[in-house]
């Protein structure tokens, strides 16, 4: 998507006008073991036109893994953080959420997370609230657990905000042996996400073997 680089798209959605959103990224590098990226989003017409096409930046790495559209504009997930690097030998990354108006203008960013590798992998909505799914591997900050204790055992978090973007709370629903929650979607009265698991001692069912696919069903009346 760009002319120095590659790109991605990893989300996408539709509005109220039939009109198209696509989220993702624009990234380059030295092809061996480092890239930046830039959040990007393209909104097109029912048609195919492309309406307009914009870049964030915040850190070394910027990616958008999902969006959605509420009463107040475009909301995007994903994460920003430090390029992966060899001289990057305790890389940090935080989950990230972008507010932009119909033309792609920010409103508002804000970063949740701790001081490991935390990331919204997608979002949904529910009247004036914002439900995002969270892979975290922080063992401190905003997704605490007390299971991650290193790079391979990642927290499955589902987080509250509001359209200000003040976290209201977290739900984890993790164990001891990593856990993952990947798509989300709503009810009036619930959120359901879907995922996999590796624990036997956490919320989610317990494994039958190495990891298992599973779903969670949470009330939020």
């Amino acid at each position: 998507m760009s002319a120095d680089g590659t790109g991605d798209f990893q989300g996408i959605t539709t509005t109220q006008t039939n009109d198209v959103i696509v989220v993702g990224d624009t990234n380059w590098g030295n092809g061996q073991d480092s890239y930046y990226s830039e959040a990007l989003v393209i909104k097109y017409s029912s048609s195919g036109e492309q309406r307009w096409r914009k870049t964030y930046t915040s850190m070394d790495v910027n990616v958008l893994n999902a969006v959605t559209t509420t009463s107040e504009g475009i909301i995007a997930v994903g994460t920003t953080g430090a390029a992966p690097d060899s001289q990057a030998a305790n890389r940090k990354t935080e989950a990230l959420m972008m507010l932009l108006d119909e033309d792609g203008d920010l409103q508002w960013s804000a970063t949740y997370g701790g001081s490991g590798e935390d990331s919204f992998n997608d979002v949904a909505v529910v009247g004036d609230r914002l439900f995002a799914i969270t892979w975290a591997f922080s063992p401190d900050g905003d997704f605490y657990s007390p299971y991650v204790i290193g790079p391979m055992v990642g927290e499955a978090v589902i987080s509250e905000i509001n359209l200000e973007g003040d976290l209201a709370r977290t739900m984890n629903f993790g164990g001891s042996q990593g856990d993952s929650l990947r798509r989300i979607t709503s009810t009036s009265t619930a959120i359901i996400a879907v995922g996999l698991t590796g624990s036997d001692d956490g919320k989610l069912p317990p494994t039958c073997g190495m990891a298992d696919a599973a779903i969670a069903y949470v009330s939020i009346i």
